[in-house]
């Protein structure tokens, strides 16, 4: 009897697991240019934006892993004056409607903590900036507040491509099969890139090169490859 109840309650986790919503796809907001009032409100204080300068920008790039795990990638834009911006990516795990992500930066002693509630339409973040968490955005940035809904199209590698500051390098396999390692000392993970693919060099160490690639089934890989197998 309590095994068949035991069963029943797996059973019940799982199906609630794989029943939660899919909360894939493109958040964020341009402010572009300044908001008017926002202009006035500057001149007010002495300063003179052109009509070039714009508000805050924020982007949140979210893709399902498995029934309750996703990636993220998070950029914010603090938009004029200064236009101070930090970012950060990872995995979080989402229960119902709230996920949370942390992270600890080992160098500076430092813990990251975030929540991201999602409800109809928008995801609300809390990066708790203040109270104990540091997520390393620096200059009085914080990824704080409300994300629209952009789109529910697929994170792409693209997005990658694109997301921060600067665009990301594009480098191509020159050998017959590239593996991919957990790290620059580690053992291979499985994957492999083969020659003529086109990869993101998002980082560089010890003779290897990390990159994040998302394939045309919505599969992601990342990891690091030998640049010996890079041109």
């Amino acid at each position: 009897m309590m095994k068949t109840l035991l069963l029943s309650l797996l059973l019940l986790m799982a199906v609630r697991a794989n029943s939660q919503p899919d909360y894939s796809g493109h958040y964020g907001y341009r402010t572009n240019p300044l908001k008017k009032e926002d202009r006035q409100s500057w001149i007010e204080a002495g300063r003179t934006p052109d009509k070039s300068d714009r508000g805050p920008i924020a982007v949140l790039n979210l893709l399902r892993l498995s029934a309750a795990r996703y990636k993220f990638w998070l950029y914010v834009d603090r938009g004029y004056p200064g236009y101070n911006s930090g970012e950060i990516e990872g995995v979080l795990t989402i229960r119902g409607t709230v996920g949370f992500f942390t992270s600890r930066d080992t160098v500076l002693g430092t813990n990251c903590r975030m929540r991201f509630h999602f409800a109809q339409g928008s995801v609300e973040v809390a990066d708790f900036w203040g109270e104990g968490s540091n997520c390393g955005f620096g200059a009085n940035v914080t990824a704080t507040g409300a994300y629209p809904r952009i789109d529910r199209k697929p994170v792409t590698t693209t997005d990658i491509q694109l997301f921060g500051q600067e665009e990301q390098k594009i480098v191509h396999v020159i050998s017959k099969k590239a593996m991919v390692y957990g790290s620059p000392s580690g053992k291979p993970t499985g994957a492999y890139f083969i020659k003529g693919d086109s990869i993101l060099q998002l980082d560089e160490a010890n003779g290897f090169v990390f990159t994040e690639y998302i394939s045309a089934k919505g599969k992601y890989v990342e990891g690091w490859i030998r640049k010996e197998d890079l041109d």
